[in-house]
């Protein structure tokens, strides 16, 4: 009997260290969020301490980060998103947070998850009503999975104008081991864990599979104009070396979407659904949303990215003939800014310089108007870049805002306009302090083998071009 009650004694005493040791466990990853290699215990964390953070779980699949990309990775990266949706998440207080895209991507030696939404918080304390949770799993054994928290930094993007829905990112550095698959996210404070959205996470190649990535959008069919215009847009950017395009459309016409079919079917264009789930309240459709999507997912996929509008085009001028060739001749940089001028597309075509049949038959408005205002604007004022993905952490529409560290060398180099120039098609500025107009014939020296692009591809879209410019050029 006596042997008995001491071998209770010394069980229970046993129990009582497991369950000291589980509590102790609980408790470094309740404050530490994952611990240390990526192995972690079950746990969950508030983000009440945490008023810039919230918290994410999320459902995996463990294996191992990829540092290189196949043919049949690159294909599937820019094919299987083209049917991307929102994923909506609400509160009982009225906050909303829409996710769009969650990805794995590499900054220097280091892997991170970021996320991309809009979010819409009905208090000044935007940190703590759009706070998240969820949970993801982690391999502790060939055989084994545990939960474990990660905690994101939530940033509010700028040049949200003040409208109620706002374009948000959230990220945070991860193990290597982190495989993930997919991320079930809900409310830090909402009723429970039921009211969630589950994402796919994107992993993105790190061995820059590209050179120069285009990003476009969002995009919406106003009027018939577009399937010329993105058939002179994306002909011209071809010739400038680029090799593929994000566009974020809203929506589009048949003969719009026929366009854009051509390009995809060609591999040069992916085309994202991005079908806003709210009406209005909302800065140019969810552009900066857009842009960050589109820095995420070529984040180690390509070496520099683009981001200009359809009636903008970056030109290379003096002896340069490409982009390639410009960036080669100047220091090594994380972004470079190019200034703008704006070129008038309501007046003044010039029939000397390029005339032709086929120019005026594709009303190809680059060729075409050669009129611009003296004026360039710089210092990112209604500027565009050139940006190394990896070097960027917040951009903006004309210049970045945050770089990341990175061995780009200076952070900036603002670009000679003598060496090259945007050229932005739109009607003339009303400010007659920049009303000086001259003559820029620059984009001719292009005439010739952008014209038989653009024939080209007519010559095999199932459409006919003709009955698209019957709109003056300028409106969008």
């Amino acid at each position: 009997m006596i042997h008995a009650t001491g071998f209770i004694a010394k069980l229970m005493t046993v129990r009582f260290l497991i369950c000291a040791l589980f509590i102790f466990c609980v408790f470094c990853v309740k404050f530490y969020g994952v611990v240390e290699n990526g192995n972690a215990i079950s746990g969950r964390v508030s983000c009440e301490t945490h008023p810039d953070k919230l918290s994410i779980y999320g459902s995996v699949q463990v294996g191992y980060a990829k540092n290189s990309i196949d043919s049949l990775t690159r294909e599937r990266q820019h094919s299987h998103n083209s049917d991307q949706t929102w994923h909506v998440l609400r509160s009982d207080n009225g906050s909303s947070i829409v996710l769009f895209s969650a990805y794995r991507i590499f900054v220097g030696s280091k892997l991170r998850l970021v996320i991309v939404g809009i979010e819409k918080c009905p208090t000044a304390d935007h940190s703590r009503q759009c706070e998240l949770r969820g949970e993801i799993r982690v391999a502790t054994g060939p055989h084994e999975r545990s939960l474990a928290a990660v905690i994101l930094h939530r940033r509010l993007l700028p040049e949200h104008h003040k409208k109620v829905y706002k374009p948000v990112v959230y990220d945070a550095e991860i193990a290597l081991s982190f495989h993930t698959q997919d991320i079930t996210v809900s409310f830090v404070n909402g009723p429970d864990v039921s009211h969630s959205v589950t994402l796919r996470i994107e992993e993105v190649p790190k061995d820059n599979v590209y050179t120069f990535v285009m990003c476009l959008g969002p995009l919406r069919a106003t009027n018939d104009q577009y399937p010329g215009r993105i058939v002179e847009w994306v002909e011209f950017n071809r010739l400038m070396g680029v090799e593929h395009i994000f566009v974020y459309l809203t929506n589009a016409s048949s003969e719009l979407r026929e366009v854009l079919r051509y390009y995809k079917n060609m591999g040069l264009v992916t085309v994202l659904n991005w079908t806003l789930p709210v009406e209005s309240d909302i800065h140019n459709f969810g552009q900066m949303a857009s842009l960050h999507d589109c820095l995420y997912r070529n984040t180690g996929a390509s070496k520099f990215l683009v981001n200009v509008d359809l009636d903008e085009f970056i030109v290379p001028r003096g002896g340069y003939r490409s982009w390639r060739d410009w960036i080669e001749n100047v220091l090594p940089a994380a972004e470079y800014q190019i200034g703008s001028s704006v070129f008038s597309s309501r007046s003044d075509k010039d029939t000397t310089g390029y005339f032709s049949n086929i120019s005026q038959v594709y009303n190809t408005v680059s060729l075409i108007h050669t009129y611009r205002r003296l004026h360039v604007f710089t210092n990112c004022e209604r500027t565009k870049y050139i940006v190394r993905p990896e070097c960027a952490h917040i951009l903006g529409i004309h210049c970045v805002h945050e770089f990341a560290q990175c061995g780009a060398g200076r952070s900036v180099v603002y670009a000679d306009q003598g060496k090259i120039l945007v050229h932005h098609y739109r009607g003339y500025s009303t400010d007659t302090a920049r009303g000086v107009r001259v003559q820029d014939k620059t984009m001719l020296r292009f005439a010739n083998e952008l014209v038989k692009r653009i024939e080209n591809a007519w010559a095999k879209i199932q459409t006919n071009p003709r009955q698209y410019y019957t709109l003056p050029m300028n409106e969008l």
